[in-house]
């Protein structure tokens, strides 16, 4: 019984059914649009260790050559750096003191993996110094 001036079943029906569209061509449009930005973003996330003994190395400064940009990793050597505005044919530069400075061409990095980033100690030749036993003389240096 359809009474008249009320919608049949079957507009209700049609309605609802496109409603469902409207509301999952959005949702498909959003997942994607957000989809895009997480792609776009091209964040690097590493830890920095001695390639000496494996130990973590704290505060290292991690950065771009020639540009205002960087990161210091925290006290277990970890860092995590945005890269969605450099160039990819820019140098990442590591620096801390005691170690070898690292550099690496941003194209090398595989951006979808965990960096380790394994640093040399820096070793500095001294001179052989050589003590000798040798007898002190008093000696009168002017006059008394």
């Amino acid at each position: 019984i359809c009474l008249q001036g009320s919608p049949s079943f079957a507009n209700t029906f049609s309605v609802v059914r496109q409603f469902k569209k409207k509301v999952m061509k959005s949702n498909f449009i959003l997942i994607f649009t957000f989809l895009g930005f997480f792609i776009n973003a091209q964040i690097i996330n590493g830890q920095i260790i001695s390639e000496n003994d494996k130990t973590p190395v704290s505060y290292a400064r991690i950065g771009i050559l020639d540009e205002n940009v960087g990161v210091i990793s925290d006290k277990n050597g970890n860092f995590s750096f945005d890269l969605t505005n450099i160039k990819k044919d820019k140098n990442l530069i590591v620096q801390v003191g005691g170690f070898e400075n690292y550099k690496v061409q941003i194209k090398n990095i595989d951006l979808s993996k965990k960096l380790t980033i394994s640093l040399v100690d820096k070793v500095q030749n001294i001179a052989e110094v050589q003590l000798k036993k040798q007898r002190f003389t008093e000696k009168n240096w002017g006059s008394n």
